[in-house]
């Protein structure tokens, strides 16, 4: 029983991860605090695909179009394998004022 409500509740957590969607006039870390709340709550579900480089991955993805140069730079310059969700949070919160 535990099982089956573990899986439905990672099928349901994993939809709203896919959907996931930078809002209009949301603030960057008010977007980073949902994905870090959202990654959290699949990994309590044993989501054992989810690791620090596929959150910042997602986070470049759902970037609004301002953004574009500072993702492309991100993408190009940086290891996305050793940056953190907190310093790409960072770099964007720098930039957004």
């Amino acid at each position: 029983w535990s099982d089956r409500v573990h899986r439905a509740a990672l099928q349901r957590l994993r939809g709203e991860w896919e959907g996931l969607t930078f809002r209009p006039d949301e603030q960057v870390e008010d977007f980073a605090v949902r994905l870090t709340n959202l990654m959290e709550q699949m990994v309590r579900n044993d989501d054992t695909d989810l690791d620090e480089e596929r959150v910042v991955e997602k986070f470049l993805r759902c970037m609004p179009k301002r953004y574009e140069q500072l993702v492309f730079s991100i993408e190009t310059l940086l290891d996305l394998e050793s940056l953190s969700i907190d310093d790409v949070t960072g770099r964007f919160k720098v930039v957004e004022k």
